[in-house]
C-alpha cells in the first residue's frame, strides 16, 4: 500500500541520514583526534581515533594502527596495530596496506612472511604509495617473497621515481648503470642520480663521482669527480669517505695527501668501516699522515677485532707484546 511505501522511503531518507551524520561525526572526532595528536597528546589523540574508526574512518584506523604499533599514547601492541591496519586495508586505504607489508617483512604481530609482504607492497603500490612501490621494487630486484625480476624491478622504482621518491630514483639509476632490467644508459643514470642527490641522496651524489671518475655519460673529469667524492663524504657517506681515503693514499685521479687519506679513512673508520678502520690504525701505528700514536692504532685495531676481524686482533695483540703500550691500556676506552 501507499503508507507502506511512505514508510520504506522516509526508512531509507533516514538510514541515509544516520550514515551522513555517521560520516561527518566520524570526520570530526578524526579531526579532534589529529589537534590532539598534533599538541603531542597522544592519549587524547588515540581516544579521538579509536572513535572514528568504530564509525569505519579509514585514516583514523590506520592512524590507531601506527599508534599501537610505535606505542604511542597506547601500549604498544603489534597484534591491535595489525587489526587496525587491516581495517583500513580492506578499505584500500593505501598507507595501512603498507604498513602490513612492513609487518609481514618483520614478523610483528603476524608470522614473518615475504609472499605476503610483497603481496600488500603491490596492493599498496597499485593505490598509489610510492614507498611501496620502492618496496616492491626491492623485493623484485632481490627476489625476496617474488620471482626476482629485474624488469619488473625497474618498472615499479620507475612509478615511485615518478612520484620523486629518492631511494627509487637512485635503485633506477644503478639498474641503468649496470643494464638490468633496462637498456644500459649512462646519461639515464646521470639523470636519475642527480634527481635523487638534489633530494640529498649521498649514495647518489657518490654514483655521480664515479661516472665522472670513469667518464660514463659525461666527459670524464677527475676534478668533478673530487668534487662529488668530496660532497658524498661530508654528507656522512662512508662509502665515499672510504673511496676519497684510497684515492688520495695512492694519488689516484687526485693530488696524492696522505694527510687527507688519513682524514677521510678516519671518518669512515668512525662510522665501523672495517677496510678504512684497518688503513687508519695502520696510519696511527707507523704515523703516515698522522701523527704518531700507538694507543690510537690500537683503540682502532680494537674495533677491528671487535667486528670479528682477525688481522685487527693479531696486530693488536703484537702492540702489547712488542711494548709498544702499557699492559693496562684499556684500548676500548673513550
Amino acid at each position: 500500500s501507499m503508507k507502506k511505501q511512505i514508510i520504506a522511503v522516509l526508512t531509507l531518507m533516514l538510514l541515509a541520514l544516520s550514515v551522513i551524520a555517521a560520516a561527518e561525526s566520524a570526520t570530526d572526532l578524526y579531526n579532534q583526534g589529529a589537534l590532539a595528536y598534533q599538541s603531542g597528546d597522544y592519549k587524547t589523540a588515540a581516544d579521538f581515533f579509536a572513535q572514528a574508526a568504530e564509525l569505519g574512518h579509514a585514516t583514523s584506523q590506520c592512524n590507531l594502527g601506527i599508534m599501537y604499533r610505535d606505542g604511542q599514547g597506547v601500549e604498544r601492541s603489534y597484534e591491535k596495530a595489525v587489526e587496525y591496519f587491516t581495517l583500513a586495508a580492506d578499505q584500500g586505504y593505501a598507507n595501512a596496506l603498507l604498513s602490513l607489508g612492513l609487518l609481514y617483512d618483520s614478523g610483528r604481530g603476524v608470522e614473518r612472511s615475504y609472499e605476503k609482504a610483497a603481496e600488500y607492497y603491490r596492493m599498496a603500490a597499485n593505490a598509489g604509495s610510492k614507498k611501496a612501490q620502492y618496496n616492491l621494487g626491492l623485493c623484485f630486484e632481490n627476489g625476496q617473497g617474488v620471482e626476482p625480476s629485474y624488469e619488473k624491478a625497474a618498472e615499479s622504482y620507475q612509478l615511485a621515481a615518478d612520484q620523486g621518491f629518492a631511494q627509487a630514483q637512485y635503485r633506477l639509476a644503478e639498474l641503468y648503470k649496470f643494464g638490468q632490467g633496462v637498456e644500459t644508459s649512462y646519461e639515464k643514470a646521470m639523470e636519475y642520480y642527480r634527481l635523487a642527490a638534489d633530494q640529498g641522496l649521498s649514495d647518489a651524489v657518490r654514483g655521480i663521482a664515479f661516472l665522472y671518475l670513469y667518464g660514463m655519460g659525461v666527459e670524464q673529469s677527475d676534478e668533478q669527480a673530487e668534487a662529488y667524492f668530496i660532497q658524498a663524504a661530508d654528507q656522512g657517506n662512508r662509502l665515499a669517505q672510504h673511496n676519497l681515503g684510497e684515492m688520495y693514499l695512492r694519488g689516484n685521479h687526485v693530488e696524492q695527501s696522505d694527510e687527507k687519506a688519513a682524514k677521510y679513512y678516519k671518518m669512515a673508520a668512525d662510522q665501523g668501516y672495517l677496510s678504512s678502520i684497518q688503513q687508519i690504525a695502520r696510519m696511527y701505528e707507523i704515523g703516515r699522515g698522522v701523527e704518531p700514536s700507538y694507543e690510537m692504532a690500537a683503540r682502532y685495531y680494537w674495533k677491528g677485532y671487535q667486528m670479528g676481524d682477525a688481522d685487527s686482533q693479531m696486530r693488536l695483540d703484537k702492540l702489547y707484546e712488542d711494548g709498544k703500550i702499557a699492559p693496562d691500556f684499556n684500548p676500548a676506552g673513550n
